[in-house]
């Protein structure tokens, strides 16, 4: 009974503790934000066909100390950093590699939290592959 109460008052303690974590990024906007990066290989949607993409970026080392998405040490990552409007990325289609310079875009949603759009050069928003392909 007395671990169960202590348990309680535990949890008790810690789950307000847990739930403000979330607004840290509100708290402190000076704070670097991590780096978004695309793996290479990574799948997309390109006129209703599944499609993988790399790029011409290094792929961050796992011991850096950002942690980025990727922890690949080769190249071929999609760095998408905030000093860039665009970037280049190769597509893999069945009819072979494309090289394309997709625009990013910069957007705040409602809660003014960063949404990063990446424009094909036909002015296609490049969409995520949800398809999921067999593997065998």
């Amino acid at each position: 009974m007395i671990t169960t109460r202590r348990m309680l008052m535990l949890y008790a303690c810690l789950v307000p503790v847990a739930l403000t974590g979330c607004d840290l990024a509100d708290y402190f906007p000076n704070v670097p934000q991590p780096v978004p990066v695309i793996s290479p290989g990574y799948q997309v949607d390109i006129d209703g066909h599944p499609v993988r993409i790399s790029g011409f970026d290094d792929c961050p080392r796992e011991k850096d100390e950002a942690r980025h998405a990727a922890a690949q040490d080769e190249k071929g990552c999609i760095v998408l950093s905030a000093e860039r409007s665009e970037v280049k990325v190769r597509l893999y289609q069945p009819a072979g590699a494309v090289t394309e310079t997709w625009r990013i875009i910069r957007e705040k949603d409602a809660r003014q939290n960063d949404i990063i759009r990446l424009q094909r050069p036909n002015g296609a928003l490049v969409m995520q592959n949800l398809v999921m392909t067999p593997t065998y």
